[in-house]
């Protein structure tokens, strides 16, 4: 969900959370161990992440977590510096990363590197007929350009009716895209953003939960609201791929992190927790021996990829006009 304010809240707590490790690690000069620096790594990201649900989500309301959220965090700290602290002691990987990256890596496993390797079948791309629709018809970057203009029509719209049915056609993108659509999930999301809002009444009551008002502008509020979030992210469902490929360095990277992720959820299952390290290790040795078929499968896909066809054409046509041309309607009908 690159678009939507999880991505938004997870890059500001991850950017304040590796500031705040790096710092303490570096006043601490190791005095202090990974479990500690994972705490105030963990403390500072919710800070941040709260922070930006009280400007952006939730409004003054979400101060009301602060301390279960907070309490959490330093949990999730706690047990996230144990399991890293004693990968570090134990990870043959990481041993071979130090040494010299994965050119030792061979050496320390003792055994070469195509031995370790995951089944053929797993580094081969997808075949084409196996892909989403979208995928087959649209060119990533095309798709992409399309659905930037589309969520800037769907932010800028400010007709609700509007905004539903233009979340009813994300979603059927996001699911030709191959996506699973968490409705229960959204459901929640939706009706947790307009409780918040309404903990701040505003606007004449509508309702009377006994001594719980329910007010006009703080539910059109929370309402409007919940329809932004769900939109990006639909639009992120259907717009960001793995295939994805965007001009400079900063897309290079972006892309190649999307590829990188999509190997890590297709190895998760084979990640056993009574030998977790070590089916941790075989997992990072992959990815590092799969850079050279992780080209020629980039160079596959965007081959694939490179033209969208006629179906894919009008596809994105006509979620041009459902985005832009109301709002061009309604400006000069207003």
């Amino acid at each position: 969900t690159l678009a939507s304010y999880v991505f938004l809240f997870s890059l500001g707590g991850s950017l304040a959370g590796l500031a705040a490790m790096l710092l303490t690690q570096t006043l601490s000069t190791n005095r202090i161990s990974m479990v500690g620096i994972s705490i105030a790594g963990a403390l500072v990201s919710n800070v941040v992440q709260l922070a930006l649900s009280v400007l952006l989500v939730f409004g003054q309301g979400a101060w009301i977590i602060a301390p279960v959220f907070l309490l959490a965090g330093t949990i999730a700290g706690l047990i996230v510096g144990i399991v890293a602290l004693y990968f570090q002691r134990n990870s043959r990987w990481l041993a071979a990363f130090a040494m010299g990256g994965c050119a030792d890596s061979a050496a320390v496993f003792g055994k070469p590197k195509s031995d370790s390797q995951p089944p053929a079948d797993n580094n081969l791309p997808l075949p084409i007929a196996a892909k989403p629709w979208l995928q087959r018809h649209v060119k990533s970057a095309h798709i992409f350009a399309v659905a930037a203009v589309s969520l800037v029509a769907f932010l800028l719209q400010a007709n609700l009716c509007h905004r539903f049915a233009m979340l009813a056609v994300f979603f059927m993108l996001a699911f030709l895209n191959g996506k699973k659509i968490r409705f229960l999930f959204m459901t929640i999301m939706m009706l947790s953003i307009v409780f918040f809002h309404l903990l701040q009444p505003a606007g004449l009551v509508i309702y009377q939960f006994g001594r719980f008002p329910v007010t006009s502008a703080a539910l059109s509020s929370g309402v409007s609201k919940g329809l932004t979030i769900l939109g990006m992210i639909a639009v992120s469902l259907f717009a960001v791929r793995s295939d994805m490929r965007l001009p400079g360095w900063a897309g290079s990277i972006l892309g190649r992190t999307l590829l990188y992720f999509e190997r890590i959820l297709e190895y998760r299952n084979r990640i056993q927790w009574k030998s977790f390290v070590e089916s941790v290790d075989s997992m990072l040795y992959s990815l590092y021996d799969f850079d050279d078929v992780g080209e020629a499968s980039e160079r596959m896909n965007a081959a694939e990829s490179e033209k969208t066809s006629l179906p894919g054409f009008f596809c994105c046509l006509g979620l041009l006009v459902i985005s832009v041309v109301p709002i061009v309607i309604f400006t000069f009908l207003g």
